[in-house]
């Protein structure tokens, strides 16, 4: 039953990833950069370094009113 299901991790690509991290931080939203390096040899996924710089987790042990808040603002950020 995914009803009651609970991610550990959310991620999401984002273009400029550490300025949307940085503004989110400042706003008290905290989100994840775990991917630094990749885990493959660009030769077998040449996508890896893009995702890489790419990817950030998104909190999930928050509200749906604060999921929502989350949303907005990365929407907000993503279209500056």
């Amino acid at each position: 039953n995914t009803k009651y299901a609970n991610l550990s991790r959310y991620p999401l690509l984002v273009s400029n990833r550490d300025k949307i991290v940085a503004k989110l931080r400042r706003k008290q939203i905290y989100v994840g950069k775990w991917y630094h390096y990749p885990q493959s040899q660009p030769a077998e996924c040449p996508d890896t370094d893009t995702v890489c710089e790419s990817i950030i987790n998104l909190p999930t042990h928050i509200s749906e009113k604060e999921a929502k808040r989350v949303a907005k603002m990365i929407l907000k950020l993503q279209s500056a």
